[in-house]
């Protein structure tokens, strides 16, 4: 892993780890897919509170799990752009290892740090890639592959173990938009 590379702690390297690999054996895939779109919905439902010229500031928040240190200062539109593209390289890495073809793109955090000048068309953005990703990936179903594709803090992982960090991730930063807006009265 590069020195640039954002980084969470190794306790939270390790719970998250371990979260997304028991999640991906008790968890159905139909039920993963649809923690995914309700964590997309209550996102947009957060900014949805706020005047989009306030979700374009960036406020810094107090430490929080599974957020690097490096990403504590964002707005509310950078961390939806972040999430627009964050599910973008998710569904090519699962969409390529269903196809049995091994994912032409390693898979790096720091390829994920948003513009501070992001604009309020990425809400629509990312509105149309949630709603491309949840079609995509129903359609796509039982999305079974043996095969795995590396994340920089996790290791190999395989389809299932894919959307039970996608699953985890969106969940992590819901909260961290909600934080957002709490810690500066911003609802």
């Amino acid at each position: 892993m590069s020195n640039n590379e954002p980084r969470i702690s190794d306790g939270e390297k390790f719970w998250i780890g371990a979260s997304l690999r028991t999640k991906a054996l008790v968890t159905p895939t139909k039920k993963l897919i649809r923690s995914i779109a309700v964590e997309s919905r209550n996102v947009l439902e957060i900014i949805d509170e706020v005047d989009l010229d306030v979700a374009g500031t960036p406020r810094r928040v107090p430490r929080q799990f599974g957020i690097p240190d490096e990403w504590r200062t964002w707005s509310l539109l950078m961390l939806v752009e972040h999430l627009t593209s964050f599910d973008a390289e998710i569904l090519e890495i699962i969409n390529s290892l269903c196809e049995g073809v091994s994912p032409f793109l390693a898979f790096r955090l720091s390829n994920l740090t948003p513009n501070e000048d992001v604009g309020e068309e990425v809400v629509d953005e990312f509105q149309t890639m949630a709603r491309h990703l949840q079609k995509t990936l129903l359609h796509n179903l039982p999305l079974r592959s043996l095969d795995t594709h590396n994340h920089p803090q996790f290791g190999p992982l395989n389809v299932h173990q894919w959307l039970s960090y996608y699953a985890i991730y969106h969940r992590i930063y819901r909260r961290y938009a909600r934080k957002i807006t709490t810690e500066f009265g911003i609802t």
